[in-house]
Parts: structure tokens; C-alpha cells; sequence
């Protein structure tokens, strides 16, 4: 009698029904329950913190989640928690030991299960292994190594396998056009996005290129503007942009990121690398210079690694060639290229595709300054991978987990949603994604604050 469900969380549109799923919700309690549902909105990080730990029980009804933070950061805080084994809850919680699995698939099973706890079954046990199991599995100590050997393997991987693009039948209005054409989708339907079009499309057509620009439909564009829900935001993204490349079948494309800007000058590059050379699966000339341009050969090539290695995106600023996202089955990502970047180039490298990078100078001179030459592209490939990889070593060996707690802290100024996992003791112990652009140069700022001092940094 005295059961109370508490909901936490930003509130949401409603989709197919009406209004706010805070209102949706409530219409649907009866009148003489509605004091035992408590609406709560967002909670500041550490009373949330708390409330994990004093609840009978942290229920996580979807029928199947991928990894969700929230399921990490209650078993943090050594709660029972209740959650489907479908994906990877399942995968995270050992059954009836570190939490309580039911499965969606059966009625009443999530009802067997909450009622299990709430008839006083005891789960003493399951909180304590819930905290160890998930410091077993995300601390930084056990996570980094990990993403460092996978880099490693992938690296070896393509070193074995490298492979060259055959082309493909192209739709026949493209095959009429010796001009290459690509296919670019613009997540914005602004003025300013509008006015960059037209700008961008006169220029490309001087320089010989053909270019199908695309802006996102004003519904979408002013529905993620509100932030009500970014997940359907997105998928809404991705419906369009299917929708554009798959009628258009260009032969090449490109995907931005909100915010992203169309810049002539490394787009006309970056399309005539590939358009110069069948290798290649994509090709960029977003490249962070080192300030030494005219003095190294390389200066393209130093992306001044942030210290995001689980979002880290070498090229998020890539033309990439169709026929090659067609083979390592692109078309089943969960979201468009430019917001799944990373994982889409470790698909093509373990596929044995390399890509090119052009050199920043390329881009904003056109040519070489005399006595450097242009990587190839499997040079290029080679030297991000082992980049990344010993940066990230480097950075792990020196700092370990603090650092990386450190930057994840600061993204609170930027972040609307959880930001990772927060032990008893305040330690992070699993390390969240955002691909803030705000964040990244903050993080890149810090790290040059920090390079010349040794030991973890104060948080």
C-alpha cells in the first residue's frame, strides 16, 4: 500500500499521442493511484546518485536497450537492478547475481519479477555484486586497454588485407556526366544553411563538379531544434537522408554533422583524390594543422587527438565512395555516416578499404610547398591508426583513468544527458560519448595545459 513509482528524467513529446509523455502517462492512471506516480523530471546529478542507491529497485522496463548509462550507473551505486536480457543489459548483469533479468518476450514476466522484490525477496547479494560487476566491466583500467588492442588489431588487420574498389553500375543520368557528382545532405533547413547552398553548388559547378545538396526537411530541423527527443530527431535524420541517396544512387556522397560547415576548398579536393585514384574508400582534407605547415610534410596529417577515445572521429569531414559503403553493408548502421564516422571507418578498415588524407596545405594552397610530396593513401590510413593508437597509450601510461574523468567532468558545461558512471567514491568508472565540438577544443586546450605536468590532474 505505501509502493510508490518514482519517474525520472526529461520529459518528451508523446509521438503518435497527444502532447507530452508526462501528460500521456498520467491521463492513463486511474484517479485513486495517481499520488502513488511521482513525476520528477530531471534530477541533479548527485541526489540522482542517491536515489539509485535508496530504491527498493531500479526497473529499466524497455524491451530491449543497446548499453544504456542508466542501468551502469544504478549497478554503480549497488542497486537491485530489473532489466530485460535482451541486448546488452543482458550482456552487462549476471542473472540473479548482479541484477534481475525477465524476458520481454513473455507476459507478465517484468511483473514476476518486480513482484519478486517487492514480496521482500532478498537481494543483499545481487546489490553488492552489481557495484563489483560493473567496475569489472567499465573502469577505465579495463575499458582503455581494451579499445587500444582493438585499434591494434585493426590496424594489423588491414595491413593484410588491402583491397581495391571495383566500380559499379551508376544510375545512367550519372554514367552521361564525365563531372563527378555527389550527393551531400545538410541536417539543417536554416536561411544561413540555404544561402551556402546556393553559394557552394555555383562555385562547385565552375570547378566541374556536380553537387546534389540536400537540407534537412523543416519539420526535422525545427523538431531537434526544440531537443525534445533526440533519438527520434535523429532517426527522422536518417529516414531522409536513406530516402536522398538511395533515389539519387550517386556515386559519391557526404553526411555533416548539425553545426558543420560546407567549405568549397576541402570539398573540391577531397573529391578529386578519389575521383584520381579507384583505392581509396574515402577521402578527407579535415586535418588540424600543427602551425608548421611549410616545415613538415605531415602537417595534414596531426588531427590533434582529443582525449574522447571512445568518440573519436578521424574524419568527420569525409566524401566517401558508395560502392565501398555498399560492401561493408553501411546501409545497416543505425544512423548517417557523419554521425556514426568512427565506427563506419573501422568497418572499412577491417574490411581491408583504406582512405586518403590530404595534407591541409593541399587544400588551402592547391599545391605542395616546394620539396613535400603527398602521402599516398595507405601511408595516410597507416599513420592515423598508429596515431591514435600510441597517443592514446601515451596518455593512458601517463594519466590513467583520472584525466579521462577530468574531461568527462568538464563536459557537464555542454552535456544534456548522463555523463558516465560514479562509483561510491566518486571515481568515473565508465566513460560516456559526446561529440561536442565546444567540448573537443576545450578538451585539446586542457590537454596542452596539462602536457607539461606530470601525475593526474586536480579534479
Amino acid at each position: 500500500p505505501n509502493l510508490k513509482l518514482h519517474l525520472i528524467g526529461l520529459d518528451c513529446h508523446a509521438g503518435a499521442a497527444e502532447g507530452s509523455m508526462t501528460g500521456y502517462l498520467r491521463r492513463r492512471i486511474p484517479s485513486d493511484l495517481q499520488e502513488r506516480f511521482v513525476f520528477e523530471g530531471l534530477v541533479p546529478r548527485i541526489q540522482l546518485l542517491d536515489r539509485y542507491a535508496r530504491a527498493t529497485a531500479c526497473v529499466f522496463p524497455a524491451p530491449w536497450d543497446n548499453f544504456p548509462y542508466t542501468c551502469c550507473e544504478a549497478m554503480s551505486r549497488s542497486a537491485c537492478v530489473i532489466a530485460s536480457r535482451e541486448g546488452g543489459m543482458g550482456e552487462l548483469i549476471e542473472p540473479d547475481r548482479s541484477g534481475i533479468l525477465f524476458d520481454p518476450n513473455e507476459d507478465h514476466d517484468l511483473e514476476r519479477a518486480i513482484r519478486s522484490v517487492l514480496n521482500g525477496r532478498d537481494v543483499s547479494e545481487i546489490r553488492k555484486r552489481a557495484a563489483h560487476r560493473v567496475r569489472a566491466v567499465c573502469d577505465p583500467g579495463v575499458v582503455i586497454p581494451q579499445r587500444v588492442t582493438h585499434y591494434e588489431r585493426t590496424i594489423d588487420r588491414w595491413r593484410q588485407t588491402p583491397r581495391t574498389i571495383h566500380p559499379i553500375n551508376v544510375h545512367p543520368s550519372v554514367a552521361r556526366s564525365a563531372a563527378p557528382i555527389v550527393c551531400v545532405y545538410l541536417p539543417s533547413n536554416s536561411k544561413k544553411a540555404h544561402e551556402s547552398v546556393a553559394l557552394v553548388e555555383a562555385a562547385a559547378k565552375h570547378a566541374g563538379i556536380i553537387v546534389d545538396i540536400h537540407c534537412a526537411p523543416a519539420a526535422i530541423d525545427n523538431n531537434g531544434s526544440k531537443a525534445d527527443d533526440l533519438n527520434e530527431t535523429e532517426a527522422r535524420h536518417l529516414s531522409a537522408w536513406l530516402e536522398i541517396v538511395g533515389e539519387k544512387k550517386p556515386q559519391y556522397f557526404l553526411t555533416l554533422l548539425p553545426g558543420d560547415k560546407l567549405d568549397l576548398k576541402y570539398f573540391k579536393t577531397t573529391l578529386d583524390l578519389l575521383s584520381n585514384d579507384s583505392q581509396p574508400a574515402w577521402a578527407t582534407t579535415w586535418t588540424r594543422s600543427n602551425g608548421r605547415e611549410d616545415l613538415h610534410s605531415y602537417s595534414g596529417m596531426d588531427f590533434q587527438v582529443p582525449l574522447e577515445l571512445t568518440n573519436y572521429c578521424p574524419v568527420p569531414f569525409a566524401v566517401i565512395r558508395r560502392s565501398a559503403f555498399d560492401e561493408v553493408g553501411g546501409w545497416n548502421f543505425d544512423l548517417p555516416p557523419a554521425w556514426r564516422a568512427w565506427d563506419l571507418w573501422l568497418a572499412f578498415a577491417q574490411a581491408g578499404f583504406g582512405g586518403r588524407v590530404a595534407p591541409a596545405w593541399q587544400a588551402a594552397y592547391g599545391h605542395a610547398p616546394p620539396g613535400l610530396e603527398v602521402p599516398d593513401y595507405a601511408m595516410s590510413h597507416e599513420l592515423i591508426l598508429n596515431h591514435i593508437v600510441t597517443r592514446n597509450r601515451e596518455l593512458f601510461s601517463e594519466y590513467g583513468g583520472t584525466l579521462w574523468a577530468f574531461v568527462q567532468l568538464e563536459k557537464a558545461k555542454n552535456a544534456r544527458g548522463p555523463l558516465g558512471v560514479f562509483g561510491p567514491d566518486g571515481a568515473l568508472l565508465l566513460l560516456m560519448k559526446n561529440a561536442s565540438k565546444g567540448v573537443a577544443r576545450r578538451t585539446r586546450r586542457m590537454r596542452n595545459r596539462l602536457s607539461g605536468r606530470r601525475g593526474p590532474p586536480k579534479s
